[in-house]
């Protein structure tokens, strides 16, 4: 026994050490530090407001920097007169917020555009170069409950916004949808709807908007839920970054959905043949030993497996326990096992998702510099990836689209260039070029190659637009609005919004850079031609899927485990079952050797020793009540955790209707994860308070069966008493 042992734990050590392997690279730190679009202008304005409210000595952590006390109004005037800086945002904001002040406590709240919108509407001129100073401005009118100013900050900060190039700023949407939870969580709906809108006006990934604004007005937006969806469902099918989210939550949803089907029928098994399965165990035990001792010994030993991984150990429970199974449990137990020779698939799905998303893959690179304008840092990661990757044409298109937003039109022109020697057919390269050429007034070699992607890619809304204005320029209009109105057909949503932002900040005075739509994949392009090319190697899938079983690669792991199914399915003859017998007293599963006139042996070397009567009676009936109290409350047990499994561990065999309340079961505990996990991110669906209720609605139905297993138990243990 302790050489046994000892070879186990030797077996453990030497698994653990072929799977750790070597751990794979954690991305570049420059990948890993880069900045938010427009962090450093945040944090500067915060420096300068700081430092102003320093000279004028009001305190920002006040909730209304103390200025509702008139001697503090008066201090602050005064330091204000001291202070004066025409070119200075915050003079101008508190000497805007002073007068506020003084109209509200004289009931004359109506002048307060009149009198303080001068100083206010100074303050957001100053901003218009100023992005960090725009956000700031937002925050402190909101402090002040100016919220119509609010408003017009948020405006300012949109136009710049969008003629940055930028299409995403999640420093600016993270807090408008936190702020958007907060005014949900205090019932406050209709500036939780706004801060909502805000939010998905800065984050062209936040599909999800649409559908938490109906669940926000629910009840009373039943007839615009379906408006909504339809909404969801275009930006899903437009977009791939919105698909790529979506698959990973749903691909991590079935994983949990199966994984707690095969878990749990695994376990039910078990638990219903565990004594049968290692009594053969406990009779290499001593026979001094009590048979019980004996069993629980063993049951010890089989749980010492566990360290080598939930799956050996699944893997040797199935083999062990299937000469005791009857033929629908082999059926169900066989599938589980089909399922288990499939896991691999997992680490290879999750490995594809991970070198789509990683930090330092040039498909993320490519989605932060579309989603962003030109900053100095994110340029810099750019000239390091193409250091570090100088055939990535991705990184070039990437080069190239910063330069152009920085209105550097020659390096945009330099890089695009490598680019298409790389990957002349792609759509991308082609646009970003026709772009560039536009933007340096070459329109005629812009047209070309917008014709060259329409005749190629004709599914890209681009395509249809961007030449749009050389058209109307060459005063070639009924060709323009052809063109204008087809790209409108393939993305309403998108042109529709593109036009009405442009009317809406510049009228007829549009920037160079808003006269063309900025160039991005298309799904089927990019499913096709992207995804698919960046499959990992399955050398990165066997590192990984080592560390799942006892470091064998996954070819090594099929054939083996391929080969066990085989084994098991062939050795189990016709369906028959190992013979096998129990103890017409106690009902302790005993063998052929043991077994002493259907008897174990504590038992009959027990009722050897007395006589008939009532203390044979009495002892019977003692032994025998362990069988018949776990005859009668395991099968409760079993419901109230996973239920539905009651049946099966009751009779071995899976009625329609009870598999079909174990995948409910399977489907309620995989939505309390997702929900779970979920609820503290604001970009979802749902806010925090809608997840505790799902939570809630969906821990009802688990404490539904634990109260009646409980009324079960304790009905049934009347009975037997």
């Amino acid at each position: 026994m302790y050489r046994l042992c000892t070879a186990a734990y030797m077996l453990i050590a030497a698994c653990a050490a072929m799977a750790a392997g070597q751990v794979p690279s954690r991305p570049h730190r420059m990948y890993r530090e880069l900045p938010l679009f427009w962090e450093r202008e945040f944090k500067d304005a915060l420096s300068h407001r700081d430092a102003y409210c320093q000279q004028i000595n009001v305190s920002v952590s006040d909730e209304y920097y103390g200025l509702g006390e008139e001697a503090i109004r008066q201090q602050v005037s005064e330091e204000l007169g001291q202070h004066y800086h025409e070119n200075n945002v915050w003079f101008h904001f508190f000497t805007g917020v002073i007068t506020a002040y003084n109209l509200k406590l004289e009931r004359q709240e109506n002048l307060i555009d009149s009198y303080a919108g001068a100083s206010f509407n100074r303050a957001l001129e100053l901003c218009e170069t100023a992005p960090g100073a725009c956000w700031l401005l937002y925050f402190e009118f909101s402090r002040v409950g100016l919220e119509t100013w609010a408003e017009q900050a948020l405006q300012n900060l949109e136009k710049h916004f969008i003629s940055s190039g930028a299409q995403a700023a999640p420093i600016i949407s993270r807090q408008l949808l936190w702020e958007s939870d907060y005014h949900a969580a205090h019932a406050d709906v209709p500036n939780a709807l706004d801060k909502l809108f805000w939010a998905a006006q800065f984050d062209r990934n936040l599909a999800t908007a649409p559908l938490k604004e109906a669940l926000l007005q629910l009840p009373q937006s039943l007839l615009s839920i379906s408006q909504s969806f339809h909404y969801y469902y275009l930006r899903l099918r437009d977009s791939w970054q919105v698909q790529l989210g979506v698959l990973k939550k749903l691909f991590s949803f079935l994983h949990t959905f199966i994984a707690m089907l095969i878990v749990a029928f695994f376990v039910t098994v078990l638990l219903r043949h565990l004594v049968r399965m290692l009594h053969p165990a406990a009779e290499r035990y001593p026979s001094l030993v009590n048979l019980k001792i004996r069993t629980a010994l063993a049951g010890l030993l089989f749980v010492c497996l566990l360290p080598l991984g939930i799956l050996p150990f699944l893997w040797i429970a199935a083999a062990l326990v299937w000469h005791y199974l009857a033929k629908s449990e082999r059926i169900i137990v066989g599938l589980g096992c089909a399922a288990l020779i499939a896991a691999p698939l997992k680490t290879r799905i999750d490995d594809h998702l991970y070198e789509l998303t990683r930090a330092d893959a040039s498909l993320s690179l490519f989605n932060k510099v579309q989603d962003a304008g030109y900053y100095p840092e994110l340029e810099q990661l750019v000239h390091f990836h193409i250091e570090q990757n100088p055939d990535d044409y991705l990184a070039y298109i990437c080069a190239a689209s910063l330069s152009l937003k920085n209105k550097d039109v020659q390096s945009a022109k330099s890089y695009i260039s490598r680019a298409e020697i790389l990957k002349p057919d792609d759509p991308i390269v082609m646009l970003t070029h026709g772009n560039i050429l536009y933007f340096s007034n070459e329109l005629k070699a812009a047209s070309d190659y917008f014709e060259q992607c329409l005749e190629r890619f004709p599914e890209l809304e681009a395509s249809f637009f961007n030449p749009c204005l050389y058209y109307f320029g060459e005063m070639k209009f009924m060709e323009g609005i052809d063109l204008m109105e087809q790209a409108a057909e393939l993305n309403p949503v998108k042109i529709s919004s593109f036009l009405k932002k442009n009317d809406k900040y510049y009228e007829g005075n549009w920037p160079r850079l808003r006269h063309f739509l900025q160039p991005d994949y298309k799904p089927s392009i990019f499913w096709n031609n992207i995804a698919l090319k960046m499959a990992p190697k399955w050398n990165t899938t066997n590192l990984h899927w080592k560390k799942h079983f006892l470091g064998l690669g996954v070819i090594p792991y099929a054939a083996i485990s391929g080969v066990l199914l085989l084994a098991m399915i062939f050795f189990s003859g016709s369906g028959r079952r190992l013979k096998q017998f129990s103890c017409k007293v106690c009902g302790i599963p005993i063998c052929r050797t043991c077994r002493q006139q259907d008897l174990c042996p504590q038992c009959f070397e027990a009722l050897g020793d007395l006589s008939e009567g009532p203390l044979l009676k009495h002892f019977v009936r003692k032994a025998s009540a362990f069988r018949r109290k776990y005859a009668a409350f395991a099968p409760q047990i079993i419901t109230m955790l996973f239920p539905g499994m009651g049946s099966f561990f009751e009779k071995g065999v899976l009625k329609p209707l009870a598999f079909l309340q174990i995948c409910v079961t399977a489907l309620v505990y995989s939505l309390h994860i997702l929900v779970h996990a979920t609820k503290g991110d604001s970009s979802g669906i749902l806010t925090a308070p809608q997840a505790w209720k799902i939570s809630a609605v969906l821990l009802i139905y688990s404490l539904a069966y634990l109260l009646i297993g409980i009324r079960n138990i304790i009905r049934n243990g009347r009975t037997l008493i």
